[in-house]
């Protein structure tokens, strides 16, 4: 983990709360722990009172957190915020994907796959598996993520939802074009880090940090393509909404 890409989205973010790293895993393997993200509550004498794997479920979360505040003796205000008004995480058909070689849950679609710590000249495949990413060009295999070669290195991905996001992170700043559906994205499609001018839609990745690239007006199945114009665009994970 990066000292400095953490301090940096901290203070980006006004995060008044502590942050804990878990560079070397030490936390995470003291937990046994599978998933991301994953919510452990523990109450006044140690205990683990509760535990949530993945998105969703934030009010059962808030009533235990609510609880263990109560029988601890805190007084505070109750009730709900809604967080997540515009997402139904049970209409998502994606789940989150990474696309380092040491961080990677499946395969990608290639049939070259995955070599550590070497640049591979992926060859183009018809792109039909859901939920599976297809790199084509030049790419630098990372542990941690997929790195572009040059001007030619695209990717592919079929999924369903209606927001997709993507972290990523390039050093010197690298421009990449989203299209949607074989065709270039239009307004509606766009999110809020993509900018339409003349018909393209394009994003500087210029830092590493989470990219909202697709709000689609409803949930559906749809085929991104990113096209990194220039070497280092990073690609880490995608998630969604």
């Amino acid at each position: 983990m990066n000292y400095t890409n953490v301090f940096n989205a901290v203070h980006q973010f006004g995060i008044k709360y502590p942050v804990a790293m878990d560079s070397n895993y030490a936390t995470w393997t003291a937990y046994n722990n599978h998933y991301w993200p994953a919510d452990y509550l523990i109450d006044k004498n140690g205990n683990i009172r509760y535990m949530q794997f993945g998105e969703g479920s934030y009010n059962v979360t808030e009533s235990a957190i609510q609880a263990l505040l109560k029988d601890a003796g805190y007084n505070f205000s109750p009730g709900f915020v809604n967080v997540s008004s515009n997402v139904n995480f049970s209409r998502i058909g994606t789940p989150e994907i990474y696309v380092g070689y040491d961080t990677a849950r499946s395969p990608i679609g290639n049939a070259q796959g995955f070599s550590a710590n070497t640049i591979v000249n992926y060859s183009l495949v018809n792109v039909t598996t859901q939920n599976v990413p297809y790199f084509f060009g030049q790419w630098y295999n990372a542990p941690d993520g997929m790195i572009s070669v040059n001007n030619n290195s695209r990717l592919f991905l079929v999924y369903y939802a209606k927001n997709l996001n993507i972290v990523a992170g390039s050093k010197n700043g690298t421009e990449i074009t989203v299209k949607l559906d074989g065709k270039n994205i239009t307004q509606p499609y766009a999110g809020s880090d993509v900018k339409v001018v003349n018909g393209t839609g394009t994003t500087l990745v210029d830092g590493s940090r989470l990219y909202d690239l697709i709000s689609a007006p409803g949930y559906g199945g749809h085929v991104i393509e990113i096209d990194a114009h220039g070497p280092g665009f990073k690609l880490y994970t995608f998630t969604f909404g």
